[in-house]
């Protein structure tokens, strides 16, 4: 396959993936947004031959940076109220952490999900481009 016909491939399976992905649930927008991403440093074929072991190491960086920063912030939130708590001010809006539990738990599962989104999103494109080089 020649270089025109290559780049021509690669931007209709693009195409595809972004007519399925962009306006899906927040786990499709994640998976399309780490596959950009992933393009973006490797290139498309450096994309296609990345195994699953660095697929996943990425999803976990990741995961692992967000996490460490809500867990900061979080923190901090939480020492505010009990300063203000020792210092006697009335407070209306506290942290209801059982919300923030369902909700960490939730983004954990949506992160999972993208994981497998982006395998299956990785894999149709994987075979439409052999099926094209064929």
């Amino acid at each position: 396959m020649d270089n025109q016909t290559k780049l021509q491939k690669q931007k209709e399976i693009m195409r595809h993936m972004e007519a399925w992905l962009e306006d899906g649930s927040n786990p499709h927008q994640t998976a399309l947004g780490f596959i950009k991403a992933d393009i973006k440093e490797r290139g498309f074929e450096g994309w296609l031959n990345m195994d699953a072991e660095m697929v996943t190491f990425s999803f976990y960086d990741t995961t692992e940076e967000m996490s460490n920063e809500m867990m900061a912030d979080l923190s901090t939130m939480l020492r505010q109220e009990a300063m203000l708590d020792d210092i006697g001010v009335e407070q209306t809006m506290r942290i209801d952490q059982h919300d923030l539990l369902i909700g960490f738990r939730k983004g954990m599962l949506d992160i999972f999900k993208s994981l497998v989104i982006y395998f299956d999103a990785k894999q149709q494109a994987e075979h439409q481009y052999e099926d094209y080089g064929s």
